[in-house]
């Protein structure tokens, strides 16, 4: 039975799956530390469970794997740009919208103290930018599966907001009118 199981080709399918959901959902959450860790335990899985032999394959193919290596790098530097420049926009913009209430306290008695503290430093954001590096394809998925179907909802619903409360203002009208007129 346990043979049937390590040789079939559903328990790498399996295994895989697995590995690849963990690690989608640590990349949505910009969790470097969670994502090695579930590579890690999934290549274990890969290679002691299964038939799949992950490490003999970088070792019969360093070349291949180096080629692989020097493509994706890259590609998950110019990710990571875009990301950390979506994420300085949106806390741009949640500072801006304290910018009318702001009121000097404490270590911050200017504005521009205030602002330089509240945006993200990269070094305080380590962890989460090489996550964007290294697990860019899991990074990209998340992106657009949750953050940009999140900002196209946001969008439209900005867009009909004002439709939405005319619709509340006409209702509010039509039972004032019935009231008044008793």
């Amino acid at each position: 039975m346990i043979e049937a199981i390590t040789t079939s080709v559903t328990t790498v399918w399996i295994v895989s799956a697995a590995m690849l959901l963990l690690l989608f959902i640590a990349a949505a959450n910009d969790s470097f530390a969670a994502a090695f860790w579930f590579t890690v335990i999934g290549l274990a899985a890969l290679q002691f469970i299964t038939f799949a032999d992950p490490w003999a394959w970088i070792t019969t193919h360093p070349y291949t794997f180096g080629i692989g290596l020097a493509a994706y790098l890259p590609i998950g530097v110019g990710w990571s740009l875009f990301r950390w420049w979506k994420l300085l926009q949106k806390e741009a913009a949640r500072v801006a919208g304290e910018k009318a209430t702001w009121k000097p306290l404490g270590a911050y008695s200017k504005w521009e103290e205030y602002v330089r503290r509240s945006l993200p430093s990269a070094s305080e954001n380590k962890e989460r930018i090489i996550c964007w590096v290294t697990y860019w394809p899991f990074s990209v998925a998340a992106y657009l599966l949750l953050d940009l179907l999140y900002d196209i909802g946001d969008w439209i619903y900005t867009k009909l907001s004002g439709l939405y409360q005319s619709m509340v203002e006409r209702v509010v009208a039509s039972l004032s009118g019935d009231i008044d007129k008793t």
